[in-house]
């Protein structure tokens, strides 16, 4: 699984790689400190999670938009730090595209469980057999046809 992470800060970078560790070995991380190598790296691979982080030299939001238009199907993924003072940013940038805003104080251990789903391999994923369908309670049962049983004697 390829997995871009755009985000200035190196130290944030490496929290979000232990993040992924916890919870899976198969991915590989392209790491990016703007967008502009991002445009770069989004030309000659196919990424299936992008994760933006906040403070880019461009701007989130901008961001956010150009990345839903470039990878429409593709989970996109942001962080910023939270604040009951500014409770409208994770509904902004929901609203320029992001699936998933979470906050960016978050361990290493925390941020692996909310990445978990958008790791997890489907062909991991535990099948169970389905019930048989139960009968139509509108629908009279039909009755045998009754058996005539002769007695002699």
């Amino acid at each position: 699984m390829n997995i871009l992470i755009v985000d200035p800060s190196s130290e944030r970078r490496a929290l979000v790689d232990d993040a992924l560790s916890w919870v899976s070995d198969q991915y590989v991380l392209q790491q990016a400190q703007s967008l502009m190598e991002a445009k770069e790296q989004l030309r000659g691979e196919e990424f299936q999670l992008v994760i933006v982080g906040p403070e880019l030299p461009e701007d989130t939001f901008a961001a956010l938009v150009f990345l839903r238009g470039w990878l429409p199907h593709t989970p996109l993924l942001t962080y910023t730090k939270m604040s009951r003072f500014d409770r409208n940013m994770p509904a902004r940038l929901l609203d320029c595209g992001a699936n998933l805003v979470f906050d960016q104080r978050m361990s290493a251990t925390q941020l692996g469980l909310v990445l978990r789903p958008y790791l997890v391999n489907k062909s991991n994923v535990h099948q169970f057999a389905t019930r048989k369908a139960a009968p139509l309670v509108d629908q009279p049962a039909q009755r045998a046809p009754r058996e005539q049983v002769a007695s002699f004697g």
